[in-house]
């Protein structure tokens, strides 16, 4: 990203001046070679006066819902609220913000109702065990009956006792809809001073085949540029690579940015610890972490002593672990720094500490925390004049643990879309199968359909289209693989996939608004991409039956003349000879 001059800044003032606001085709002609998203980007995050350098109080949300209910202007809102505030600043509140939590429980309800749980489990807990005791006791009076000494019966009675305890013990995790987790943690780092930030899944500024990531928050790290905040939170809408059973092509990361010095290592790794703990009720002897532990290579011999001596508040040392790859950095070059990071054991087994990052199923990584403090030039660290720390916590991750799936896939993210695609292609049920379980590639089938009408919904709700080159040519390629197994393995009749786009919006429009707004304009992209690719695929597929039936005919030959129907019957499917 070439950095803005201050001439160029100047001439953008003077331009929306005189066109406005709206006119960014326009005005991005006139500095060239500006694209129209960087100038719209430039104006609304850096120049526009009318930045919201005083954050909203709680007392003007409050205002915006009640007048908003009312039905009430946006300009006449204006008279209850802080000076300085303008129509299109009540607006974006409303719309960016407020909105989302209008129908989202707070972070005291979520708590309440999982002590309202909690309170139900031990009482359940409390029932299993007396049963417990009950029929051990009996065991042991038939025990007892036959047994040749005392020795016996009492060491069935300890038997009984310590199941028992372990029934009391052992309660289940609270049911955690992904709304909900998602909810939670906005609702945690709010209350720790975050705004809740927006933050697009596609770059308009860059026209390549990447979408937005870390890149985009370069000048805040290298103090080119001042954020709004200091303070972030947000979930990060991601495209990348999938493998279909734990990975995907749309994910989430549930985000944390911090700009300068307001809180480093220490409070970053205790608000983690509290959030995972004490929020989401996760049992804190099924965690482990890891830190930097020292690099030579990179310059870098000492570990990191301050993330282990956090961890060591609240975690044994056998499991808290040093790791040499924990050094977070975007490239060759740019800001980078040492992370920690946290891996849960969803069985809680003693020896779960070597199974992190060996792509064991029950033993996962759900949280990075990175602490960025340098700056790698020329292969050279340096350090920044000013640290941050930025955290990523995969939602899909964590969702799958609280709601105790081992696949990402069995959770209420995927079920309503499996849902839907079975009843338009009227295929057999989805069952979670991989692999040679799979026959057919049905369950797979249904993977990528769902895992890629996400990804095709957002990044056309956050204008991107597919192509033939760039992020569009891997938009394309996307929908034609999801078009293909539906047809081809699901056996689903043409336009199907445009048809998924509703439930799409139904299970994650209250959180991502952007995908209702721009419903219409989703669907009617994929039908026009179904349709052009489907002339092509039925082309492609009947060439491959006539050379079936053509490999079949000439075994029937056998060194004899091909007849003229044998002829017909290969030349058909492709048009004729």
């Amino acid at each position: 990203m070439v950095k803005w001059t201050e001439e160029e800044d100047a001439e953008l003032v003077r331009l929306v001046g005189i066109h406005g606001e709206k006119k960014w085709a326009l005005i991005s002609g006139l500095i060239p070679p500006r694209t129209r998203g960087s100038v719209r980007e430039r104006w609304v995050h850096n120049l526009d006066p009318n930045l919201n350098k005083n954050p909203f109080t709680q007392e003007e949300d409050a205002i915006i819902m009640e007048e908003e209910a009312r039905g009430t202007a946006w300009s006449v809102m204006l008279s209850r609220l802080a000076r300085g505030r303008t129509d299109r600043m009540v607006k974006n509140r409303y719309k960016n913000t407020l909105v989302k939590r209008r129908n989202q429980p707070t972070l005291e309800e979520l708590e309440a109702s999982y002590d309202t749980f909690l309170a139900k489990a031990a009482e359940l807990g409390r029932d299993i065990a007396l049963r417990k005791a009950k029929m051990a006791a009996e065991a042991a009076t038939d025990v007892a009956e036959t047994a040749e000494t005392a020795a016996d019966v009492a060491e069935t009675l300890a038997d009984a006792a310590e199941g028992a305890a372990d029934a009391d013990l052992v309660l289940p995790l609270p049911h955690w809809p992904s709304k909900e987790v998602r909810a939670a943690f906005i609702a945690f780092f709010e209350g720790k001073g975050h705004a809740n930030w927006t933050v697009p899944l596609v770059r308009h500024d860059c026209q390549t085949r990447h979408f937005a990531g870390m890149k985009l928050y370069n000048p805040i790290f290298l103090g080119t540029n001042d954020p709004d905040t200091n303070r972030a939170c947000y979930t990060q809408k991601c495209i990348g690579v999938s493998e279909y059973t734990q990975h995907h092509t749309f994910y989430e990361v549930l985000k944390t940015g911090l700009s300068g010095t307001d809180y480093f290592k220490e409070e970053a790794i205790q608000w983690a610890w509290e959030l995972l703990t004490k929020v989401y009720k996760l049992p804190g002897e099924k965690i482990y972490a890891t830190y930097f532990g020292g690099d030579e290579e990179l310059g870098l011999k000492d570990a990191d002593e301050e993330a282990k001596k956090e961890w060591l508040k609240v975690l044994p040392a056998s499991r808290v672990l040093p790791c040499e790859n924990n050094f977070w950095k975007m490239g060759d070059t740019g800001p980078c720094g040492p992370c920690t990071e946290i891996h849960f054991d969803s069985i809680g087994r003693p020896d779960g500490a070597s199974l992190g990052n060996k792509d064991e199923p029950t033993v996962i990584e759900i949280w990075s925390l990175v602490f960025i403090q340098y700056n790698m030039e020329a292969g050279v660290l340096k350090p920044l004049t000013a640290k941050h720390v930025g955290t990523g916590m995969g939602f899909e991750r964590l969702t799958s643990i609280l709601q105790n799936k081992m696949s990402h896939y069995d959770t209420d993210i995927f079920m309503p879309i499996f849902d839907a695609i079975q009843q338009a292609t009227k295929a057999r049920p989805y069952t979670g199968k991989v692999g040679a379980d799979d026959l057919g590639e049905v369950d797979m089938a249904y993977r990528v359909v769902a895992d890629h009408i996400r990804t095709i919904s957002f990044a056309i709700a956050d204008g991107s289209c597919p192509g033939n080159d760039g992020r569009g040519y891997v938009l394309r390629r996307i929908l034609q693989q999801a078009v293909k197994y539906g047809t081809g393995v699901l056996k689903a009749q043409p336009y199907f996939f445009s048809g998924l786009v509703q439930v799409v919006v139904d299970v994650m429009s209250d959180d991502f608004p952007e995908l209702k707004e721009h419903y219409i304009k989703i669907r009617d992209i994929i039908a026009d991409e179904e349709a052009s690719f489907g002339s092509t695929f039925t082309k492609v597929l009947s060439l491959s039956q006539g050379t079936e039936k053509f490999k079949k005919a000439a075994q029937e030959v056998q060194g004899k003349t091909l007849g003229e129907q044998s002829l017909y019957l290969v030349s058909e499917p492709i048009g004729g000879a």
